[in-house]
């Protein structure tokens, strides 16, 4: 069993210091206090389990919930009437379309099958024959051949075809990141003509199958224009007498671009072995393709068991838990050891890498948690990238004298998470259900969001969020723990006395780029997230002013399926038997429901109002205004600008750009605003910041226009020009000549720059370089002066902006901002002649490339290459031959510059024909 399990604060990958990578370049200014509120971040709270009225369900409520990738739709089980089509006798499954408030069921009976007629009576037998044997059964075809029934009678199936009712179950719903396709496992035979039994199936239903965008549109009819395919391949063995499905399809998941689902199976093989394993099947609208078992040996181990998949956005790596057995040690009886684990398959390249990896895990030496059976590993979930992985591990033991029973030590799961390349090798590995100390407390059921950014998680633990805690009474359970057992008190010796304090279950999120920046630098954690805040004030006998409560039961119950997150992490939705979750709603129906809780982080203003005092007309004063985010998760500004008088104006700012800058907790950004009075007396006006969700915050502006000059203060003034600092259009790659900023002390004292940096947004990351900076030679007197010089190499194509960023020693004075303003060549390319045949040249020409820089010409599907180097316009001319078996149709002519990444290249077609045999309708010339 590895230590990690057992340790506390200190069990934490001391590699991240040396591999942080995906750090925000939004996050400019720490701006928020680490002081736990004990309120939850700000955000609202829906039930998705409801009617399109909003009404929930009096029967049954929702369970088994899954969020679309992009936030906007969440599908889960009922057996409530919550669609018209519902008879309330089957569960059935739902969508709820959060942006237009419908709720639609997905799993809608398709036809009426007319009933089998009844078998003939067989004649008596004439005394003294022998009765014959049964027949030999082939299993049953219904794609336009005659259905061969199990009692060996022919009939031909003439469905009505129509919206009924589902005949059947249907569970384990999975969406799609826009949320038009659905994948769910059904009992229903009325759904597809093909599906003639009441086994289980893995079905995938189209919302568009015209694919205008429109979901859920109506047929003539009324009827919803829904198509249904079915993913798994029925297997069928041979009984006495009779046919049977050997497969039983369970727990798909769909990647987000719906071009592959993954699904637990079931087959007996040869030998009559069982076997359980996952299989996979590419998606297109037009269908499934083959069904097969996914390959996840281990060098030369095979798995003997694999369970529980999950797929990335475009379906390339697939992650799941296999269970596999080594041998050790050789002669007539060696050892044989089972294990289990987490892998990850790359569906393209084939490769299997281990990620079951402890703590101490380093990409040269990677440490898996256990070569035994002594580690449970369950519930892995997968980034959309494929580069991170969450699991839960949980110490067992064997409490059998002979054979193997093995169960939990004290039921105190742990969630990990790792990070590994693209080509599997490892870059880290950390515990992450830890609380607000950062000591490990019990975690399971993790989900990450599609950026791998953002973790959430189930603990029934205190203190691993900003809410506060419901104590659990004698006799209730957690969530891990199904309610035949007594109390929890009556749970197996805790592996840590502090994780055996169980409360109420609640889902728990984290941003693991900001824990692991706090890690690197030392500071405190962060509070989690609380996803599941309640509405009451019962969960304490006194609360701190502003306290959240966390909801009054468990999120989600025993059995329940992982929460899920959005690809931002702005949103997540779980089951819940919590009863207050929504405010001023009323949840009565004693059953699990399904709600999606959405984060609006908020922004601070420091300092507000933003005060420019007096100020001689004709002249300027810039001032500097931060705007920090408060709360959790993602919040992207869109606008900027000033309502009321025309004599505030924007300037420098980090706030937007060409690229959206998203700020994520702990983040900020700033706006300079500039002050030029025309007349005298006091203005004002308000900055407007306007975000992407359509919400408004402002910042109110003051300042006085003063006729006569205003002499010099006594403390010191900065001034710098010009502002913007323009370098105009440049090549690509290409270095323009060093422009300076020049700064002024128009004040009375000694100015002291005590720092300059270039602050870049995500999009422009190195345009722009400070060379020289004589402000570092220190204070500038009085009317004195001091310059900055900056270079501009752009990077890529179009509008490269950025801001330089001064800082100095005026007391009570803020940063100055100055705007880099920039353009890259937009390179293009032209083919002569556009219509070629094979074995002949054709020409390339460009511009706007960078100059002296290698590119090379390739020809899409081909082998055709060449080589070429732009002179100093950024121009090129090269000859490039088709070769001989260059194959017929329309090819891109890419030209693309080395050592770009990503790729700085520029196309354009060419048509390849075939030679004619008669004269031409075209001239080739050249």
């Amino acid at each position: 069993m590895p230590e990690s399990l057992l340790r506390g604060k200190r069990a934490v990958a001391v590699v991240v210091a040396a591999t942080l990578v995906g750090v925000s370049a939004a996050v400019l200014l720490s701006g928020q206090n680490t002081t736990a509120r004990a309120a939850a971040a700000p955000g609202s709270t829906v039930r998705a389990s409801v009617s399109d009225d909003g009404v929930e369900g009096t029967a049954s409520g929702g369970a088994y919930s899954e969020l679309s990738s992009d936030g906007t739709s969440v599908v889960f089980t009922s057996y409530a009437r919550l669609d018209a089509l519902s008879n309330e006798q089957n569960e059935a499954v739902y969508l709820r379309d959060l942006r237009n408030g419908r709720t639609v069921m997905i799993s809608r009976g398709q036809l009426v099958r007319p009933p089998e007629p009844e078998p003939e009576p067989e004649p008596e037998p004439e005394p003294g024959t022998s009765v014959p044997s049964e027949p030999t059964f082939e299993p049953p075809h219904l794609a336009g051949k005659p259905l061969v029934s199990l009692n060996g009678r022919r009939q031909q199936p003439q469905p009505e075809y129509g919206e009924v009712a589902p005949n059947g179950g249907s569970s384990d719903p999975t969406v799609s990141a826009d949320g038009r396709f659905v994948a769910f496992i059904t009992q229903a035979d009325n759904i597809i003509v093909e599906d003639a039994d009441s086994d289980q199936d893995l079905l995938v239903c189209d919302r568009d199958p015209d694919g205008d965008g429109e979901f859920d549109e109506e047929r003539e009819n009324g009827e919803l224009d829904y198509r249904y395919f079915r993913a798994n391949e029925p297997q069928w063995e041979q009984g006495d007498g009779y046919v049977y499905r050997s497969d039983f399809p369970q727990r798909p998941k769909l990647s987000d671009d719906a071009n592959r689902v993954v699904w637990e199976d079931e087959f007996t093989d040869d030998n009559g072995t069982y076997h359980q394993v996952v299989r996979t099947a590419t998606v297109t609208p037009a269908g499934a393709g083959p069904a097969e078992v996914l390959g996840t040996s281990l060098g030369e181990l095979s798995p003997t068991h694999q369970e529980q998949p999950d797929v990335s956005a475009d379906g390339r790596f697939v992650v799941l838990v296999a269970d596999y057995v080594r041998q050790e040690g050789g002669g007539e009886f060696p050892d044989y050891i089972p294990f289990h684990a987490v892998v990850r398959k790359d569906t393209v390249t084939g490769s299997v890498a281990r990620v079951d990896l402890d703590v101490n895990t380093t990409p040269e030496e990677p440490a898996p948690l256990s070569e035994d059976e002594s580690v449970h590993l369950a519930s892995p979930a997968i980034a959309g990238d494929g580069g991170t992985v969450a699991f839960e591990a949980e110490a067992y033991e064997d409490n059998c004298s002979e054979g193997s029973c093995w169960r939990s030590v004290a039921d105190q799961p742990t969630v990990y998470v790792v990070r590994v390349r693209e080509d599997g090798t490892p870059v880290d590995s950390a515990i992450a259900s830890r609380d607000n100390e950062n000591e490990i407390v019990n975690g399971f059921r993790p989900a990450l969001s599609g950026d791998g950014r953002f973790l959430a998680f189930v603990t029934d633990n205190a203190g691993a969020h900003d809410g506060v805690d419901r104590a659990l009474d004698y006799y209730d359970y957690t969530c891990l723990y199904d309610d035949s057992t007594d109390s929890v008190q009556r749970a197996l010796p805790p592996v840590t006395e502090e994780r055996d304090q169980r409360v109420v279950c609640q889902v728990v999120v984290r941003d693991l780029v900001v824990d692991r920046e706090r890690l690197v630098t030392g500071e405190p954690r962060l509070p989690g997230t609380l996803a599941s805040p309640g509405t009451g004030t019962g969960c304490a006998e006194t609360l701190p002013e502003d306290a959240t409560c966390a909801g009054d039961d468990n999120s989600p119950p025993y059995r329940a399926t992982a929460p899920s997150l959005s690809r931002n992490g702005s949103t997540v939705a779980y089951d819940s038997d919590a009863t207050d979750l929504v405010p001023d709603a009323v949840d009565d129906n004693e059953q699990t429901d399904v709600f999606v809780r959405t984060f609006r982080p908020e922004l601070r203003a420091d300092p507000t109002p933003l005060e420019f005092g007096e100020v001689t007309l004709g002249e300027t004063l810039d001032r500097v205004v931060r705007l920090d985010h408060v709360g959790f998760g993602p919040l992207a500004v869109t606008e900027l600008a000033v309502d009321g008088s025309a004599e505030f104006t924007v300037g420098a700012q980090t706030c937007t750009g060409e690229e959206t800058v998203v700020l994520q907790q702990t983040g900020s950004c700033e706006v300079s605003v500039t002050f030029a009075p025309e007349t005298e007396g006091e203005r004002t006006g308000t900055l407007v910041i306007r975000l992407r969700d359509g919400r408004e915050f402002t910042v109110p502006l003051r300042g006085t226009g003063f006729e006569e000059e205003i002499p010099p203060p006594d403390d010191a003034r900065f001034a710098a020009s010009p502002d913007p600092l323009a370098f105009g259009d440049r090549l690509l790659l290409s270095n323009a000549p060093a422009q300076a900023v020049t700064v002024t002390n128009t004040g009375g004292s000694d100015l002291t720059v005590t720092g300059v940096a270039v602050v870049a947004p995500p999009l422009t990351p190195a345009d722009y370089t400070i060379e020289t900076n004589t402000c570092d030679d220190g204070p500038v007197p009085p009317d004195g002066t001091c310059q900055v010089a900056v270079t501009f190499s752009p990077q890529a194509a179009g509008p490269r902006a950025a801001v330089l960023r001064f800082t100095d020693d005026i007391p009570g004075g803020t940063p100055h901002l100055i705007a880099l303003t920039g353009t890259g060549s937009t390179p293009a390319v032209e083919v002569s002649p556009g219509v070629t045949q094979p074995g002949r040249a054709i020409t390339v020409s460009g511009t706007g490339f960078a100059p002296n820089r290698p590119t090379t010409i390739a020809v899409t599907g081909s082998v055709e290459r060449a080589t070429v180097t732009p002179d100093a316009t950024g121009a090129f001319r090269v000859n490039l031959l088709i070769m001989p078996k260059s194959s017929i149709g329309t090819h891109p002519v890419v030209a693309t510059i080395d050592g770009t990444d990503p790729a700085i290249a520029a196309a354009k077609p060419v048509l390849i024909v075939a030679p004619s045999v008669s004269p031409a309708d075209f001239v080739i010339r050249n």
